[in-house]
């Protein structure tokens, strides 16, 4: 594989890890009043709160993929512009859950109840 289809490869692959977390959290079609009321509710339903925390934590598994193969994407020459990198990525992946969000959730088993 070249060097250019490696880079772009991981990319893609970041991009992918953060709409996938995106996905998962909810975030581009949520608003934050509903937000706010979910955890509200959560908080006097042990059953809801510990889907809230694992749908957390995967959250955080797949950002935290999505960093480390924008990290280890760059070469040395670029590596001083990964902060817009990682913006680039995390927004494309937000634009990607915008997109077909509401419409994996529900193959996913994430409905807006879940």
């Amino acid at each position: 594989m070249t060097l250019t289809l490696d880079i772009f490869s991981r990319l893609v692959g970041a991009i992918v890890c953060a709409a996938i977390a995106l996905i998962v959290w909810d975030i581009g079609t949520r608003s934050p009043a509903a937000l706010l009321f979910d955890v509200r509710k959560a908080v006097h339903n042990p059953l809801a709160l510990l889907r809230g925390s694992v749908r957390f934590l995967v959250g955080l598994v797949f950002i935290g993929v999505s960093v480390a193969l924008v990290f280890f994407s760059l070469p040395a020459s670029e590596f001083s512009r990964y902060t817009f990198y990682q913006i680039g990525a995390f927004l494309t992946a937000l634009a990607v859950e915008l997109l077909i969000g509401d419409d994996v959730r529900p193959l996913l088993g994430l409905g807006r109840h879940s």
